[in-house]
């Protein structure tokens, strides 16, 4: 529900930008459930316990890990792709250079 949120707020910050820029703007359309190929969870509601991802409201999934995760989860895409679906994760990872800590 977040990430529904998210991405109306930005399309109604780009309608009305390109109002205010006197460009030619498209209304935002109406989304319904099914016009969406991925939704993100944002920090929580999410959580990968051995070989199985568990999401909140949907449940436990089986999933391949193709490398181990490193740094803290940040993100979890579920995108789909004609009939598969993907999970993606965007992780930060701490490391130091030259005696300085960067975030990545």
């Amino acid at each position: 529900l977040q990430d529904v949120l998210r991405r109306v707020n930005k399309s109604f910050d780009n309608f009305f930008r390109r109002i205010k820029n006197h460009e030619s703007p498209g209304y935002p359309r109406f989304k319904g459930y099914n016009r969406y190929n991925s939704f993100t969870y944002l920090q929580t509601g999410f959580e990968i316990i051995g070989s199985k991802l568990h999401l909140s409201k949907i449940g436990d999934i089986n999933i391949k890990l193709h490398r181990n995760m490193i740094g803290k989860i940040k993100t979890c895409t579920i995108k789909r792709d004609i009939d598969v679906w993907y999970a993606s994760f965007s992780v930060e990872i701490a490391y130091s250079l030259l005696e300085k800590t960067i975030i990545i």
